[in-house]
């Protein structure tokens, strides 16, 4: 799911038309391989290891979710960093993937 989120998020950011030298220091795919981590990790909710221990198929279907919330981790980077950056003078990090994943997992929690 890391990879998955490295490359949409990637691919998001080039979709955009967004400043090369962000996209190429990776900038955006680091932000969007935690979130494929994090959604790969937690979305099952398994307890023990060998309750996570599943095949790749069964990981597809997670796929389309990496990839949205990728995305969005995209558009958050440059929304705060607009924001952040000429009010504090900080950059966003990896902020964009906190509010990635927290909405991801709080939308699914919903669901149960």
């Amino acid at each position: 799911m890391g990879v998955v989120g490295v490359v949409s998020s990637t691919g998001t950011a080039m979709l955009l038309g967004l400043d090369s030298g962000p996209i190429h220091s990776g900038l955006f795919g680091f932000n969007g391989l935690l979130v494929g981590l994090a959604l790969g990790t937690f979305d099952r909710g398994c307890q023990l290891a060998e309750d996570c221990q599943t095949g790749l198929w069964e990981y597809a279907g997670l796929a389309v979710p990496v990839v949205v919330m990728a995305g969005f981790s995209v558009v958050f980077c440059v929304s705060l960093g607009n924001l952040l950056a000429p009010v504090w003078g900080v950059p966003s990090f990896t902020l964009p993937f906190n509010f990635a994943a927290l909405l991801f997992l709080g939308t699914a929690l919903q669901s149960d």
